[in-house]
């Protein structure tokens, strides 16, 4: 998908957002050593509040699992774990598996944009911007491969509340 173009968040507490803030924001409230100390040591990173896709943010509980990988520094895993009404009523937790790479973004909608728009101005295309703050998860439920971009778009400074833009979609789905 190329629209909406959302722009990644360029500062955070007072600073520019760099990847490893980038990091501690998706790791959010999850108690692990690399989240911000201001997290809350819970046993999951953010719990859905709302959301506009009713395929991904309507289940009855949800919890985000951001923790680093043992195997690359720069990337994360992403357990969400949710309940689900099957059609007979009953109510089930379900969980999933996904890699979390840097994703490169173009130059006008990554975190460092106003540093860059000193320079040659602003790009539509290339990704010649920071990664900071923006993902590629990636993840094989039952066989087809679902792959989507994260972008970080704001949160607290306390982690009190973060707001996450995603797209994509299973390739089998008819999108790549």
């Amino acid at each position: 998908l190329e629209n909406p173009r959302v722009p990644v968040m360029d500062t955070w507490r007072g600073a520019p957002l760099d990847a490893k803030a980038g990091r501690e924001i998706f790791i959010g409230h999850f108690d692990n050593p690399e989240a911000h100390p201001t997290g809350q040591k819970l046993p999951w990173s953010w719990k859905i509040v709302t959301g506009a896709n009713p395929a991904y943010d309507a289940f009855p509980a949800q919890h985000q699992i951001f923790y680093p990988s043992e195997k690359s520094p720069k990337s994360l895993w992403y357990d969400p774990v949710f309940k689900v009404e099957t059609v007979d009523g009953r109510q089930i937790w379900c969980k999933r598996h996904y890699r979390c790479t840097p994703r490169t973004v173009d130059a006008d909608l990554s975190a460092d944009r106003a540093a860059l728009a000193g320079g040659e101005g602003t790009s539509t295309g290339g990704g010649s911007g920071s990664s900071a703050g923006a993902w590629t998860l990636t993840t094989l439920d039952n066989g087809v491969i679902s792959k989507e971009s994260w972008t970080t778009v704001d949160a607290a400074d306390d982690l009190s509340w973060g707001v996450f833009y995603y797209s994509g979609a299973a390739a089998a789905a008819g999108q790549s």
